[in-house]
């Protein structure tokens, strides 16, 4: 998918198990982590955007049912170039298991037709 750098984007997922079932992430203790990375090279510290429902920018939306939004702020990607970057999505269940929702999907940055004008 297409987006625009210096722009607000909202990312709704929903978070599933290995077997492809709906979790519930109600628990206080459920952790999602969002990366955006420049390459396909999966280290935390490499990414260019990282965010955490601790840490800021990603909010449970529908918990019982799994849902959550990832908040990309404008000035997250202002400063970015052009081109394909990578998400990974982790999740960390109250138990500490950790497992992958997302991993590798691209996402392609653009100029923004409002802010590049």
């Amino acid at each position: 998918m297409t987006y625009s750098l210096g722009e607000d984007i909202f990312k709704k997922i929903t978070i599933k198990d290995e077997s492809g079932a709906v979790v519930d992430i109600s628990n206080a203790s459920w952790e999602i982590y969002f990366g955006l990375f420049r390459r396909k090279s999966f280290v935390w510290s490499d990414a260019t955007v990282q965010k955490s429902i601790t840490g800021g920018g990603i909010t449970k939306t529908d918990a019982v049912n799994g849902e959550a939004e990832i908040h990309i702020e404008d000035v997250d990607t202002e400063n970015e170039n052009l081109g394909a970057y990578y998400v990974w999505i982790k999740v960390v269940n109250p138990t500490g298991y950790e497992w992958d929702v997302i991993k590798g999907e691209e996402m392609v940055f653009n100029h923004s037709p409002m802010k590049n004008l």
